[in-house]
């Protein structure tokens, strides 16, 4: 480039940019440029031991596209059609725990739901997961909620599982329970809670 700092790109005007920006976008879209670091990218791994003893030497792929084509995929015909209740069969065959995730509205009010979409994900951080429909009645509260509790319940407790499976108002006037952490319910005599 000259010492005229690029002004000569200010001279094309915005029209002469744009097809200069089109031409180049196309040519290294199109050329093997674009995608040379794949081919020459070497990762050497360093041993954990803090010796300089090389380990293993890793290079990149030498695929310039991914292999596939998902539009024949998708548009292929279906399987056999699956029966709901054989799945729904095999889907409860899964050993799972059962849990009961409350907190409270902005009034104060509690607020629980029955879940088996629970896991752990980290132990450091401590994270773990609920899933809970959209379309649920309590969504709104539990997305606007700064605090939450999950209740893993034991064996003992399918009463209590099946009122907060239930749509029953009075949910926290039917069970034994006590104020944890951000004022958030802890249902009594569960094995576990968070």
């Amino acid at each position: 480039m000259s010492d005229d700092g690029g002004l000569w790109l200010l001279a094309l005007g915005p029209a002469g940019a744009t097809s200069l920006y089109w031409f180049l976008y196309r040519y290294y879209r199109n050329t093997d440029k674009s995608h040379a670091f794949e081919r020459e990218t070497a990762v050497d791994a360093k041993p954990v031991t803090g010796s300089d003893q090389k380990v293993d030497e890793v290079k990149g792929t030498r695929e310039t596209r991914i292999g596939g084509d998902n539009a024949t995929f998708l548009n292929q015909t279906a399987g056999p059609a699956i029966d709901p209740r054989a799945l729904r069969n095999a889907f409860g065959g899964f050993a799972t725990g059962v849990t009961v995730i409350a907190t409270r509205q902005d009034d104060g009010t509690p607020r629980g739901f029955t879940a088996n979409s629970f896991t752990s994900l980290s132990l450091d951080p401590p994270l773990l997961l609920v899933c809970l429909a959209k379309s649920a009645h309590s969504c709104t509260t539990f997305m606007q909620a700064p605090h939450f509790s999950v209740n893993v319940l034991g064996e003992d407790q399918k009463d209590v599982s099946g009122l907060f499976a239930s749509r029953e108002p009075d949910k926290f006037e039917r069970c034994a329970w006590t104020p944890g952490a951000g004022n958030v319910p802890l249902i009594d005599g569960a094995i576990a809670q968070f």
